[in-house]
């Protein structure tokens, strides 16, 4: 199987080879994003053997490519919608052009996303798809990025794992296990498991009962203007109200954590919904440190979780029925 990306960082790049900038901004703008985007090119290969310009490739990586993010932000210094659109139809189409000639041709397409695209083919096929892919590149005077894989598992176009033929695994949504700093680490253990099941064969639940790390168990929620988040302890009769942040994994007992509209809430939502519906509880746990006993962790709620990927990967998408405790009581 091959993943072909357009030029790295395809958005960034429709940009810049088109001329496109910001309307307000003026040119002047593109010739600073312009060396930005290269600096990162140039730095890019360096990045695997130094971790400190390693550090410096993902910050020039986020910053050229929120150019096209903030570009639709009402809110931001960048806000432009014609340069979002210009950006987002030309890149749509292009890689439609590309993915029109290999189905033309008989080269099987498996995903298409934003940024690239995968096919399978024959030995027979490689000169063809040789062909293809220049045609394509003198057309949009963009490059391609060239990936093998031996194994490709997905859930959705976003979220796989892929085996690529030097053996080095890819992984993205679902089942990334490494984050950025400023991105949402919850239940890491779950993409740690899938990782490991489709990658080296070893089941679910021995992954999750095996792991010692209390923090990859962990689950983030964040309050907003909207909504606060309440624990309810039924054996106790207690309520709490929480901080606008916080965290907290599935336990064996513990208590309900619940989303609650505030007053000035002008919304439809419901008043009251459960956080982990269902007969799940929580231990909200702020301040946690690394020696933390793992005895109260629900390790049946992660393997659910992981099990439900799965499911979702063999059926082809259908959703995997959750198995319900006739015995338990509505929380409401």
């Amino acid at each position: 199987m091959k993943d072909y990306r357009g030029w790295d960082a395809y958005y960034p790049a429709i940009i810049i080879n088109n001329g496109k900038y910001p309307a307000h901004l003026g040119k002047e703008f593109l010739r600073g994003y312009k060396q930005m985007f290269n600096k990162r090119l140039e730095l890019k290969p360096l990045a695997k053997k130094d971790k400190k310009i390693k550090g410096i490739v993902g910050a020039l990586k986020l910053a050229v490519n929120s150019v096209y993010g903030k570009s639709s932000d009402m809110q931001s210094w960048i806000y432009d919608r014609q340069l979002t659109m210009f950006t987002t139809i030309t890149g749509e189409m292009s890689l439609m052009m590309l993915i029109e000639q290999y189905e033309l041709r008989g080269i099987r397409v498996i995903s298409a996303n934003t940024d690239g695209v995968t096919i399978r083919i024959k030995k027979e096929q490689e000169e063809v798809m040789k062909a293809i892919n220049s045609w394509w590149c003198d057309i949009t005077k963009y490059e391609l990025e060239r990936t093998d894989y031996s194994k490709i598992i997905f859930s959705t176009v976003n979220d796989y794992i892929a085996i690529k033929t030097d053996g080095e695994v890819k992984l993205k949504g679902d089942f990334l296990t490494d984050f950025e700093l400023h991105k949402n680490k919850s239940a890491r253990i779950v993409p740690i498991a899938l990782k490991r099941y489709y990658v080296d064969g070893i089941p679910i639940a021995d992954t999750i009962h095996s792991h010692d790390n209390i923090f990859d168990f962990c689950i983030r929620q964040k309050a907003s203007k909207d909504f606060h988040y309440e624990g309810l302890n039924r054996a106790r009769g207690e309520k709490t109200i929480y901080n606008k942040l916080i965290r907290y994994y599935v336990s064996v007992t513990g208590e309900k954590l619940l989303k609650v509209k505030n007053p000035e809430c002008t919304t439809n939502a419901a008043d009251v919904s459960q956080v982990e519906a269902g007969v799940w509880v929580m231990h909200v746990c702020n301040h946690l440190t690394k020696d933390h006993s793992l005895d109260n962790i629900d390790y049946q709620y992660y393997i659910e979780k992981a099990n439900r990927i799965v499911h979702k990967i063999q059926t082809e998408g259908k959703k995997r029925r959750a198995e319900i405790n006739p015995q338990q009581l509505n929380l409401f």
